[in-house]
């Protein structure tokens, strides 16, 4: 098993506006609902009511293709479990942005006592706390 490597609370704050406008690109590019899909294909107009429209416009298998982002833009070897991700999806880009990022900061340490955070420099952020 791989150690979960994240930013601590502190960090994570510092980094949440990036990471919630990398999730909103994400979402445009990479997301369109079941029920929209289906219906492009088919070239249909979408109804109303139908079975499709209970379905989660954001599979939970696709959001680990999203984390795999998050990870390269955060750096420093950070490594998010998969298991934040809701299973079942999400209803939409709001709805994975609240539930997704609070679930990674929760995953989060908090920050390093102000003692121990002066052996680092001011322009020089502390690496990633590694959890196993």
């Amino acid at each position: 098993m791989s150690a979960v490597v994240l930013p601590n609370k502190a960090q994570f704050d510092v980094l949440l506006p990036q990471m919630q406008a990398l999730a909103r690109d994400w979402v445009e590019r990479e997301c369109t609902s079941f029920n929209a899909a289906v219906h492009r294909a088919a070239g249909d107009e979408p109804g109303e009511g139908t079975i499709w429209d209970i379905m989660p416009m954001i599979d939970s298998k696709r959001t680990v293709s999203l984390l795999v982002e998050l990870e390269g833009m955060v750096g420093g070897g950070c490594k998010i479990p998969v298991s934040v991700i809701r299973a079942g999806g999400y209803v939409s880009g709001d709805d994975l942005k609240a539930k997704l990022f609070a679930k990674i900061r929760e995953r989060c340490q908090d920050a390093p006592r102000p003692a121990a955070a002066a052996t680092t420099t001011a322009s020089e952020p502390p690496p990633p706390q590694v959890l196993r």
